[in-house]
């Protein structure tokens, strides 16, 4: 026969339950993650892009790519941005990229949300 002490199996039930996962939500919805993307492209384009080819060189290329991933928590704040791509001749543009886009408002959702958000810039 097993025994225990008065209260074991209720702690160990208390602790299991701090241990066990909270259920996923839902993700934002695409077409909610693409009109936030639209409404901020511009103003990266112009704080950063501009600012890139203001300061490069005339050796700079005229075109340049930087993709970003971010996480989006539930609350619609950007709660991790990592980027990806060092464009020769840019090496400020991916900083400006990721400092632009840790400001961005998304609507809620009931889960976090991962997007890949890809940056193409060309010279006009």
């Amino acid at each position: 026969m097993l025994t225990s002490r008065p209260g074991t199996v209720e702690k160990y039930l208390a602790e299991s339950r701090l241990k066990t996962p909270a259920p996923r939500g839902e993700p934002l919805h695409p077409d909610d993650i693409q009109r936030t993307v639209s409404r901020y492209t511009r103003a990266v384009s112009h704080r950063c892009w501009q600012r890139a080819l203001d300061l490069g060189g005339p050796s700079a290329p005229r075109t340049a790519r930087v993709s970003v991933k971010v996480l989006v928590a539930p609350n619609g704040t950007v709660s991790r941005v990592t980027s990806n791509g060092n464009p020769t001749g840019y090496p400020a543009l991916p900083r400006c990229i990721t400092s632009q886009v840790k400001q961005w408002k998304f609507v809620t959702a009931t889960g976090q949300t991962e997007v890949d958000v890809p940056f193409v810039f060309a010279a006009q």
